[in-house]
C-alpha cells in the first residue's frame, strides 16, 4: 500500500488566439469560425401547458 500523498494538479492549456481549421493530413491553417443556424421558437405549447396548470382564482359567488 502506497502512503504517498502527492496529487497531480490540473494542467492549464492555452487556447489559440486565432481560430484554426484542421485539414485532412493533420495540418492546420488559419481560418474563421463556422457559423451556426439559429432557430427561434416561441414554445407556445409550453406556455399553454403552464397556463392550464396554474390554478385559477376563485370568484366570489353572486348573491
Amino acid at each position: 500500500m502506497t502512503i504517498d500523498m502527492h496529487r497531480e494538479t490540473a494542467t492549464i492549456l492555452q487556447f489559440p488566439l486565432q481560430p484554426r481549421l484542421r485539414l485532412e493530413g493533420g495540418k492546420t491553417i488559419a481560418g474563421g469560425y463556422e457559423r451556426a443556424v439559429v432557430v427561434v421558437d416561441t414554445c407556445w405549447y409550453h406556455e399553454e401547458a403552464v397556463r392550464d396548470a396554474t390554478p385559477k382564482p376563485e370568484r366570489p359567488k353572486p348573491c
